[in-house]
């Protein structure tokens, strides 16, 4: 239930699934036309003058009437991902009336050769074919939105070779920009502990269509991730990034060496480099703990309360009790400074980790229902400002919904009616 005051919010304690599928849409759509504001912020490299220019003009966020804000090519692309996902799940459940899996929830087995590849005959390769047609589609709506040279190289491979052989796109040791994250938010739609392999597969190869090389698929896998848990609302932010380590990454190196069996040997020490980075953020906000205390929590989450040991009680109270830890002087020049230290060249979530990590800062030090403060943080900073801005106002509205969102950023946001209508499809083909 959406309100017509100044702020949105829902009359219930927290927003319904189908609000915040519509939510994480139009809202990733809004962090991405704020941060971009028709390529004058995303291409502004003074966080300063950035809240300079938003207080003269705009007075607080709150002032910004979003009509006439181009949206960039994240959301274009985003779109196109949310496209394929649509079709695929239409045309899957009119070719499998008859069988009995209405939900069509695929998963692997890496002992199984056969499992393997029909989880690629039944679920990836259709739905990467689907996903490279809207790629290839989308493009064609990209003047004044600055699309990335690396989409375009993918999305020119694609349309040369044919979408039928999307898993030939080679290996790019250029290849680690945000396109893959930035675009794959609600992937999480495959939301469900289920589905995780579904999740796992579809968020790494829409990245690697355009984006072959680990900093740029694992991002998207993350976007997609962070959605799902946000979705789902049993893990806190807090966990998010231990969870992903521990609990999905070891899944996801298994699904890239057993069953998609693309380039394993060049991108492992890659893999760990992203994997390192993501570690030492969590370390630096106090969120880090123990591959071994993670999974013993994790496997004390499934025994009664009575049968766990000492050692999985401490374990579960150490998860539970995880909670970031922030400098006291965290302004728009310290929070620059922060962002660009873990870029690539310097210019801060323009690639798949930092895109991320920046994403879940803000998230984290926003806090439960804080919009204005989370896009304050995450769209409004001296780097690729679109895409940071994208993926965390996805992931608010996928936890939050419409709470405390300034109506005037998102009623007149390009594209709403193709969101809207697309959200609600989503969630009636993959609610669960």
């Amino acid at each position: 239930m959406i309100s017509s005051q100044e702020t949105s919010s829902s009359t219930q304690p927290s927003a319904d699934l189908a609000e915040r599928f519509l939510a994480a849409v139009i809202l990733g759509a809004v962090g991405d036309a704020i941060g971009y504001r028709n390529g004058s912020w995303e291409f502004n490299t003074d966080g300063e003058s950035i809240h300079y220019e938003l207080k003269k003009y705009y007075g607080s966020l709150a002032g910004i009437d979003v009509k006439g804000w181009r949206v960039s090519d994240d959301t274009v692309m985003h779109l196109a991902s949310l496209r394929a996902l649509n079709t695929f799940m239409k045309h899957q459940q009119q070719q499998q009336l008859t069988l009995h899996n209405p939900k069509l929830i695929y998963s692997f087995d890496e002992k199984d050769p056969n499992s393997c590849q029909e989880f690629m005959k039944q679920f990836v390769d259709p739905l990467m074919q689907e996903m490279s047609k809207e790629y290839i589609i989308c493009w064609d709506d990209m003047g004044g939105r600055a699309p990335g040279p690396t989409c375009g190289k993918g999305v020119r491979f694609l349309e040369s070779k044919g979408v039928d052989k999307w898993q030939l796109y080679p290996y790019d040791s250029r290849g680690g920009g945000c396109g893959g994250s930035m675009r794959a938010m609600m992937i999480g739609a495959l939301y469900g502990p289920q589905r995780r392999d579904m999740l796992i597969a579809a968020s790494v190869e829409s990245g690697r269509l355009t984006h072959n090389h680990p900093n740029g698929f694992l991002g998207a896998l993350v976007s997609a991730l962070f959605t799902a848990y946000a979705l789902e609302k049993t893990i806190p932010p807090a966990q998010w990034g231990v969870m992903f380590l521990y609990d999905i990454m070891p899944r996801t190196k298994i699904y890239l060496e057993k069953v998609a069996m693309r380039d394993w040997q060049v991108m492992e020490s890659e893999i760990t480099k992203f994997e390192q980075k993501f570690a030492q953020y969590l370390k630096e906000r106090s969120l880090y703990l123990d591959e071994q205390v993670v999974k013993l929590a994790l496997s004390a989450q499934h025994k009664s309360p009575e049968t766990l040991s000492n050692e999985e009680k401490h374990a579960l109270q150490q998860v539970t009790y995880l909670q970031p830890q922030f400098p006291k002087e965290y302004g728009i020049q310290e929070r620059d400074d922060f962002y660009r230290k873990w870029s690539f060249s310097g210019w801060a979530g323009a690639s798949g980790d930092d895109s991320c990590i920046i994403a879940y800062d803000s998230i984290l030090f926003a806090g439960p229902n804080n919009y204005e403060v989370m896009m304050l943080h995450s769209a409004l900073h001296a780097g690729d400002s679109d895409s940071t801005g994208t993926i965390a106002a996805a992931w608010y509205g996928a936890m939050y919904g419409f709470n405390n969102v300034f109506k005037k950023n998102w009623e007149n946001i390009e594209k709403k009616q193709e969101m809207t209508d697309l959200a609600a499809s989503l969630y009636e083909l993959y609610k669960l």
